[in-house]
């Protein structure tokens, strides 16, 4: 913070840093150098949902030469800030522990990470690991998971002489065991949709019930309030 010359902002955190070292990010220095940037602080705003706070703390940090701290819990935030500070040797350092560190819990999120990173740069390598660790998993820790993938992901699973299986009969086990599974969770959604617009159904009735009998109710109420008046003294 000594001899700060510039403060970077967001979601109202605020980092008192030095214009020099942040010339390290390309995405940065054109913040500093550009026309809009006439006061000390710049406010950063990404439409990616992966990028955080923390993550950019950690991005930050390594502008100033500390190690990055990856592990688990930050490291597709830290690469998602990475690449929008435009970072490459970050996303490098994300990219090459991934498949050191990635667990059952990782590998889910990584898979919905990947559906909106498709096109960008180290998709082909996220793809890889991904399908490098359902394949030595899908038959033991991710077994319970696979009905949620798409029947294109799972027939290259299954047809993949990669897969790790203890025999082909075990592998049609497999097989038949998430097909079964996306067959009654495909019932159940659909029991689901049934039971909505029942609901919705029995709503409209009600509301339509309800604004026919309007009228009798209010001409009640005002022959009421007639025999009210004509038995007033």
């Amino acid at each position: 913070k000594a001899f700060s010359d510039i403060t970077v902002e967001m979601s109202g955190t605020l980092f008192r840093l030095h214009r020099l070292l942040l010339y390290q990010s390309p995405f940065l220095k054109r913040l500093v150098d550009g026309t809009h940037c006439t006061t000390r602080t710049i406010q950063l705003s990404f439409k990616e949902p992966h990028v955080s706070v923390h993550a950019l703390e950690v991005c930050l940090s390594t502008l100033y030469g500390l190690e990055p701290v990856l592990d688990e819990e930050n490291i597709l935030s830290v690469l998602a800030t990475a690449f929008a500070l435009e970072l490459e040797s970050l996303c490098d350092a994300c990219i090459a522990l991934l498949p050191n560190i990635v667990t059952p819990r990782l590998f889910l999120e990584l898979h919905a990470f990947r559906k909106s990173w498709d096109g960008k740069e180290y998709s082909a390598l996220i793809t890889d690991i991904l399908e490098r660790y359902l394949c030595r998993t899908a038959f033991t820790e991710l077994r319970s998971s696979l009905h949620k993938f798409s029947r294109d992901e799972l027939e290259r699973l299954f047809t993949s002489d990669v897969l790790w299986v203890p025999s082909e009969f075990e592998r049609f086990q497999l097989i038949m065991e998430v097909y079964q599974l996306m067959k009654q969770h495909s019932d159940e959604d659909a029991m689901s949709r049934d039971q909505t617009m029942k609901l919705e159904t029995k709503r409209s009735l009600q509301m339509s019930t309800s604004r026919r009998s309007a009228p009798s109710d209010l001409l009640s109420a005002r022959q009421f309030g007639r025999s009210i008046s004509s038995h007033h003294p």
